[in-house]
């Protein structure tokens, strides 16, 4: 683990093996995401989806490439996510699904008894970002929705 970051002042410096290797301007609370694929890490800021639907499932973790077409298929990739427990000595289920009306969301399990991290989502035309943020609450626990903001 030879990449660190450090925001100060408006500005980001990404550190790779302790020298700075990338300095770009960024606001508190900007989403960046650092590539680290074996040589010096690349950082981008990612930019919010202007759809306000989009935009909600993506603050709280849900990106584009989590989305699926249909609720069967989100089903299917919930169902098929296993990880083998000691304890039990077999496989055992490692994704959670919660379903509303418009929309569903998955997390992965990370470790025992943990939600996770965000795993897929679907939502409808009709689907509203209150119903995703209601989700979104109902999985997470309203305690725990300032972690993810």
């Amino acid at each position: 683990m030879s990449t660190k970051y450090t925001y100060q002042d408006g500005e980001v410096c990404i550190f790779w093996k302790g020298n700075c290797v990338s300095r770009f301007p960024a606001q508190a609370g900007d989403k960046i995401r650092i590539h680290c694929w074996g040589g010096a890490p690349e950082a981008t800021v990612m930019i919010a989806p202007a759809n306000p639907l989009i935009r909600t499932f993506w603050n709280y973790g849900f990106y584009k490439n989590q989305r699926v077409n249909t609720l069967e298929d989100l089903r299917q990739i919930v169902k098929q996510t296993t990880r083998y427990s000691g304890p039990h000595g077999y496989e055992i289920p490692a994704a959670s699904l919660y379903i509303s009306d418009n929309c569903a969301i998955s997390y992965r399990a990370a470790m025992e008894g943990w939600i996770g991290r965000p795993y897929g989502w679907w939502a409808t035309a009709d689907a509203t970002p209150e119903e995703a943020l209601a989700i979104i609450s109902k999985a997470l626990g309203q305690s725990a929705l300032h972690l993810y903001t």
